[in-house]
């Protein structure tokens, strides 16, 4: 449906309107009102929805914003199909539906709701689309709290495919791999989503990685443990021994990455421990300075005194024998 002449200068008013700051775009978060204005009836519920088809599929210079030529299509192409007709409407109702149930704790019925918006969408001809990246994501998150693992991992992988550029997909294929006890396999996953993750994102997946870290880390050491409280016993015949399983490149890397930290920390600890010497050893020698001059100043002001004493005392007495010699020569 091609908008009118008369509803495109309807749409560019309000575009002028909200673009306060007349810098030629509207954030995601003005649009809600812009739509109000100009007559599009829309709840708030489903615009939420609408945003994130639209950020995906309009912002195409991906500035967080829609410019004028960018909020026309996704007009034309999307909002406009808010009166029943549109492919996206029952499948984001529903995705919205199984967020309701999500959020309640019913998780059996968020992921049949789930699966309805699913097939929803695939009625509408949508299959193997980015739109649908957040339903499966919403729908592994399902399974995984009703330990239905393996389908939680396929969903999150599906998602990874379906959207392979959202940090999201790589967090929940992270935790569906964690959930089958593959930390190694979810590490990865994990240091993939770190690349992609917006700065408000990073710290809670940087969190994740170092505990899983810390898990492989443990569990390596629990085997060392084991390997030495066996050491000593009688060898297994060749028939029973098998053969030590090769390390992975991410444990391999893990071990590198673990052996790297604790010679840094070595180092810095030697560092400190060297810096803090070396200032006691300052605050010393300055003491004993400040102590040493402080002596020699004591023993400096003794000498003075004495040599004072003694030249009042040579005065006195040259003084008392010229008055004897005096009185003698009197008589």
């Amino acid at each position: 449906m091609a908008v009118t002449r008369a509803k495109d200068s309807e749409i560019k008013a309000a575009f002028q309107k909200f673009d306060k700051d007349n810098s030629g775009s509207l954030e995601i978060g003005e649009l809600y009102d812009v739509l109000r204005e100009i007559g599009v009836e829309i709840t708030k519920e489903h615009f939420d929805g609408y945003s994130q088809i639209m950020m995906d599929d309009f912002d195409t210079d991906r500035s967080g914003a829609l410019d004028y030529d960018e909020f026309t299509r996704f007009y034309e192409q999307v909002l406009v199909n808010e009166s029943g007709k549109g492919q996206y409407k029952e499948m984001l109702e529903l995705k919205e539906e199984g967020n309701s149930f999500f959020r309640s704790g019913d998780y059996l019925k968020a992921a049949a709701t789930y699966t309805k918006a699913i097939k929803a969408a695939a009625d509408h001809g949508i299959e193997n689309d980015a739109k649908l990246a957040p339903i499966y994501s919403n729908r592994s998150a399902s399974f995984l709290k009703l330990s239905k693992v393996s389908q939680a991992l396929q969903d999150a992988e599906k998602c990874c495919e379906l959207k392979p550029d959202w940090d999201k997909a790589h967090f929940r294929k992270a935790a569906a791999l964690e959930a089958s006890e593959k930390d190694a396999e979810a590490l990865i996953a994990l240091e993939e989503s770190v690349k992609l993750a917006g700065p408000d994102q990073v710290p809670i997946v940087e969190q994740k990685i170092r505990l899983v870290k810390q898990r492989l880390h443990r569990h390596e050491r629990e085997m060392h443990k084991n390997e030495k409280r066996n050491h000593g016993s009688k060898p297994p015949s060749p028939e029973s021994k098998s053969p030590a399983p090769e390390k992975t490149a991410e444990e391999i890397a893990a071990e590198k990455e673990a052996a790297d930290k604790a010679a840094a920390d070595k180092e810095k600890q030697r560092a400190a421990n060297e810096a803090r010497m070396k200032k006691e050893k300052e605050e010393a020698d300055a003491k004993a300075a400040k102590l040493a001059a402080e002596g020699a100043e004591r023993a400096a002001k003794a000498e003075a005194d004495a040599k004072a004493k003694a030249a009042a005392d040579a005065k006195a007495a040259a003084e008392a024998d010229k008055a004897a010699k005096a009185k003698a020569a009197a008589d």
